[in-house]
């Protein structure tokens, strides 16, 4: 009986020592929580159901929406964003205050079946060039860029025709301090 007894008011312990802790070192959260706001996840690209993805390779990237999801985020400077990536997108961050409309008549890289946006102008940020592989689930991929200075950050998929046509765009709010 005795042990039973210090095995509840371990646990008990143990449950209020872990809640007290992570509320301690949480780090995501809207504005306003207590804590620092480090990361954020934005879904770049999503695929639709009904996709059985152990024997469908959809055709031209069939099923994908492209969008960002959310459209805006915000962190802390010294944070970052993790860009979840489904299918063949391309993550392009510009500068702080660029807004979609100063990318004009954007070049694109020769050569480049996917049309990928070679606008060098305030972007600090260029991810991967999905083309060359084959596979459209081979495509998906995680990609974390670092925001290390408060500003407004547009980012943009660089494939030409997502980003023209789709309006696949959205922005990244770094707010002062850590």
């Amino acid at each position: 009986m005795k042990r039973l007894i210090v095995s509840v008011i371990s646990i008990f312990s143990f449950c209020a020592f872990a809640l007290n802790a992570s509320s301690a070192i949480a780090v995501d959260g809207p504005p306003g929580i207590d804590g620092p706001l480090a990361n954020a996840t934005v879904s770049f690209g999503q695929w639709l159901p009904p996709l059985d993805r152990l024997t469908a390779n959809p055709a031209g990237g069939a099923g994908n929406v492209h969008e960002l999801a959310p459209n805006v985020v915000t962190i802390k400077a010294g944070g970052a964003v993790n860009f979840v990536i489904s299918g063949l997108h391309n993550v392009q961050v510009y500068g702080d205050g660029t807004q979609a409309g100063d990318i004009i008549n954007p070049p694109i890289l020769p050569g480049n079946a996917g049309g990928i946006i070679n606008y060098p102008i305030d972007r600090i940020y260029r991810g991967w060039d999905p083309n060359p592989v084959p596979n459209t689930f081979e495509r998906d991929r995680v990609e974390v860029v670092h925001f290390a200075d408060p500003g407004t950050y547009l980012v943009i998929c660089g494939v030409l025709n997502h980003f023209v046509n789709d309006k696949m765009y959205g922005f990244v709010k770094v707010l002062p301090g850590k």
